[in-house]
């Protein structure tokens, strides 16, 4: 079934696909056919297509028909199946306060923090019931099973981020200090220069954890069905996020727990480009831009207690973007229920 989608939408007479476009779906015709010579290429479909796939069929398709293909063939093969709703949310259910709107159009130069002048409603502003729904709604744990030992940003998006974790965590050898990767993975993207005495990795695939260095232990656990972290109060100093805010379903619960098992005065760092899993990604994700994205990921820290919140485009200067969102745990402020 899924070749047979493929190669209809190899004829779609709708589309236009270049040459190079062609042969990348010929070759994910072998590899569902069985053709040990394209092994490996769906590790990440995200990254093996090249950008103008990506961009015209996956994040934004051109037509329903190759939206359907397209659902169609990722979500079968990673677990979603064809059967997830498409019904599209509009930005004016999602949001129906206009919050984001003024994100539509940068509102400070590069490097600088956009979140300064926002005006932040008295509740969070987003319609929770239809912001957090996914394509997909089927279980994560079926999604994630297989190892996924690839790189989900380009390289200069993953020497930007470490660029700025090398610019504002600490540097050397830094006992008793603590840090959490959520949603992590076979890498963190720490710099050499920041040696935390503890490194704890909370992820989705047990080898992809097992195969990063950095960390010193790790758990599995769904976030989106148990945000409830294993750990106890005021545990770290920074929490950081890799380019998977946006397959939180629960987010204002998740960021709950981030502030109950941050230090006071610890920080929270999230962190993301314009790339995702279409089936995964929460609905909010698809009719808005990316710096309103770091609206979406702001509102999540301000409507969850934190404070000195920061939304900054870190991009070096090509290739995949990279946005930083982050935000401190008053220092005053101690934990008191778990």
């Amino acid at each position: 079934a899924i070749v047979s989608s493929l190669f209809k939408l190899l004829h779609l007479p709708s589309y236009s696909w270049k040459r190079e476009e062609r042969n990348m779906l010929r070759r994910l015709c072998c590899l569902t056919a069985g053709i040990p010579a394209c092994s490996g290429f769906l590790r990440d479909p995200r990254l093996r297509f090249p950008a103008s796939v990506q961009s015209r069929a996956i994040r934004r398709p051109a037509s329903t028909a190759v939206r359907n293909v397209f659902d169609e063939v990722l979500g079968g093969i990673l677990g979603g199946g064809p059967s997830m709703s498409r019904e599209a949310a509009t930005l004016e259910k999602i949001d129906p306060s206009a919050f984001l709107g003024q994100f539509q159009a940068p509102r400070c130069p590069r490097g600088g923090n956009m979140l300064e002048g926002v005006s932040w409603p008295e509740e969070f502003p987003l319609d929770k019931e239809a912001a957090f729904r996914r394509q997909d709604e089927n279980d994560d744990r079926f999604f994630y099973l297989a190892p996924r030992f690839v790189h989900h940003i380009d390289e200069n998006a993953q020497d930007s981020i470490r660029e700025y974790y090398a610019k504002t965590l600490p540097s050397g050898d830094l006992g008793g200090f603590s840090h959490l990767d959520l949603c992590s993975s076979w890498v963190s993207h720490l710099p050499e220069s920041y040696r935390p005495e503890r490194v704890a990795g909370l992820g989705m695939n047990q080898l992809e954890l097992a195969q990063n260095k950095r960390l010193t232990e790790s758990v599995v656990q769904d976030l989106n069905k148990k945000p409830d972290l294993p750990y106890g109060n005021d545990e770290f100093d920074v929490v950081t996020n890799v380019v998977s805010v946006d397959y939180l379903s629960r987010p204002l619960e998740i960021f709950e727990e981030i502030f109950r098992v941050l230090k006071p005065g610890g920080r929270a760092i999230m962190s993301f480009s314009n790339r995702c899993f279409p089936t995964k990604v929460i609905a909010a994700w698809f009719p808005t831009n990316d710096l309103q994205h770091c609206g979406i990921v702001a509102s999540y820290f301000k409507y969850s207690g934190f404070e000195d919140l920061k939304a900054i485009e870190v991009t070096k200067s090509w290739g995949d973007p990279m946005y930083v969102v982050e935000g401190r745990k008053p220092p005053s402020q101690t934990s008191t229920a778990q």
